[in-house]
């Protein structure tokens, strides 16, 4: 039962999928890559080891426990025979789930975090770096800002910057950018690079590419993923000439970074719950641990006295 190129598993599946499951597209491209990762090893689908050596490699190694479900759903679906499909599963190796990982975060302090930002080569890429610093927001939502959510406005005699943006579970969320010289740098980014029709971050002239010589059409959601790589290759470009180890450090930890400077600023997990657009304190608590501060429920628990 060797897997050969040509195999139509993986649209067979994929097609499954869109059928039976209704998914998002966010969710079908994680089942997509994860499945072709795992057929490109080649294994015998009746041979639990080839299960395991895939576990062990991809999600063990690389923390990666969504490609594990991605199989063991693969798995429910190809295997027909109920004993032998018994049989893989109870022979599986199970990966740690995330929340059971415990991952050492390096905290950098503010000049770091800036050297970081001003050793990014690409305009487009430091501008995000910078929106992050400044708002929290992740890198994720700021590219999806969509044309005409960026506006100005008075506050206390004071010009501000509205981002109104669609954050994660497609929340909405307005954020503030007071610091002028922040306002200046994104109005002049804006102004002289107009890469996209819809997006002001997402440049999708750089993913339409050639495929069976007919120009391939792009989801908005394949745009973002090449835009996202490509961000975050430059990112760990900064990161190794500044000496930090990407393995220790990733794009969320400017939103941690924020996080922290929001906690020494009022001490309060409710203002940083507000400020990180959470709708669970639990998270925020988890962010601000990884961010270096320890016992934080202990303070939550006293401030809810």
């Amino acid at each position: 039962m060797a897997i050969f190129k040509d195999c139509l598993d993986l649209p067979l599946f994929l097609n499954y999928l869109e059928e039976r499951k209704f998914l998002k597209e966010s969710t079908l491209y994680v089942y997509r890559y994860s499945l072709m990762a795992f057929l490109r090893t080649n294994p015998k689908l009746d041979k639990v080891e080839d299960y395991n050596k895939y576990i062990v490699e991809k999600c063990v190694k690389h923390r990666s426990f969504c490609s594990y479900r991605v199989l063991r759903h693969f798995i429910k679906w190809k295997i027909k025979d109920r004993d032998l499909r018994g049989k893989i599963f109870d022979n599986l190796i199970v990966p740690p789930e995330p929340q059971n990982i415990i991952r050492t975060r390096v905290s950098l302090d503010e000049d770091k975090l800036l050297e970081i930002l001003n050793s990014i080569e690409t305009p487009l890429h430091k501008v995000l770096t910078l929106v992050m610093l400044q708002t929290g927001i992740r890198v994720g939502d700021i590219m999806r800002l969509k044309k005409g959510k960026i506006k100005n406005e008075t506050y206390k005699n004071q010009v501000v910057m509205r981002l109104e943006l669609t954050g994660k579970g497609g929340k909405l969320n307005n954020v503030f950018v007071f610091d002028t010289l922040t306002q200046e740098i994104i109005l002049d980014y804006i102004t002289r690079f107009d890469i996209d029709d819809e997006y002001y971050f997402m440049d999708r002239k750089n993913v339409t590419l050639m495929q069976n010589g007919r120009e391939k059409v792009y989801t908005n959601y394949q745009v973002y993923k090449s835009c996202y790589s490509t961000y975050m290759k430059d990112l760990k470009k900064a990161l190794i000439t500044n000496g930090v180890s990407y393995d220790d450090f990733a794009a969320h930890d400017f939103r941690r970074a924020f996080a922290k400077k929001l906690w020494e600023w009022k001490n309060d997990i409710l203002v940083v719950q507000r400020g990180l657009n959470h709708a669970r304190i639990e998270t925020t608590a988890k962010y601000l641990r990884k961010a270096g501060l320890q016992n934080i429920d202990i303070f939550e628990g006293i401030q809810k006295i």
